[in-house]
């Protein structure tokens, strides 16, 4: 088992969504399954809402049930509290849910941070908001073999 250096504990479970793992999964499978849509399309980029699942958890799940959800993803979300550098990508780590946990893509994190001016590695702008932690639920119930790279 590979041991991770940063852990991100989930900062709204609870809040945003149940804190109940079982209650989770019924959640988001439940707004995955309310698209009518049998067959999932290739696409290069989603846009999804970041709320509580009683606000977003709809558009979320037809949003992210009309694509089909590859093992890497690059999940790009705004910074609401200001903590860290302007681009802060978490170069390692791994995410923790009620019931799983996804880990970052570290080798995509490195190669966006070999290639880009602005991306800077860092843990702290990921935290304690909320804009990406809400989104993975979505994607780990569509492939549960999905890792990513967190922006913010």
């Amino acid at each position: 088992m590979t041991r991770y250096e940063s852990i991100r504990e989930s900062a709204v479970s609870g809040q945003f969504y149940s804190n109940n793992p079982e209650r989770l999964r019924e959640t988001v499978t439940g707004y995955l399954s309310e698209n009518k849509r049998k067959i999932p399309s290739s696409a290069i980029g989603i846009i999804s809402p970041h709320a509580g699942y009683i606000f977003s958890g709809p558009t979320a799940g037809l949003t992210i049930s009309s694509v089909k959800i590859p093992d890497k993803l690059i999940i790009i979300g705004p910074n609401h509290y200001g903590e860290g550098p302007p681009v802060s990508v978490m170069p390692e780590g791994l995410w923790k849910f009620p019931g799983f946990s996804v880990p970052v893509a570290s080798e995509l994190s490195a190669l966006i941070l070999d290639k880009s001016r602005a991306a800077v590695p860092d843990f702290n702008a990921h935290r304690k908001d909320h804009s990406i932690e809400v989104q993975i639920p979505f994607f780990y119930y569509s492939n549960p073999s999905i890792s990513f790279v967190p922006i913010s």
